[in-house]
């Protein structure tokens, strides 16, 4: 996976959820997730999600690793 931070391998885990609430939006609608995880960073390194409500608009958010600093690594190298 290509971030600003670098190439990292990570595992991509898709996740579907299905909502209903007496709220805003209708209070129903779907929201789709995709993190990718890299382990040699040990954390999520892109993250997208896709909110959809019956009613009302559609929220993209995406998340992604800008920087990556290895521990022990001095900053001014």
């Amino acid at each position: 996976m290509r971030t600003q931070a670098g190439v990292f391998d990570a595992f991509r885990v898709s996740e579907k959820t299905l909502w209903q609430s007496d709220e805003l939006y209708g209070g129903a609608g779907i929201t789709l997730e995709t993190p990718w995880y890299a382990p040699s960073v040990k954390r999520v390194i892109k993250s997208e999600l896709r909110d959809s409500p019956i009613k009302g608009p559609m929220v993209y958010t995406r998340l992604e690793l800008l920087r990556h600093r290895s521990p022990g690594v001095n900053q001014e190298q």
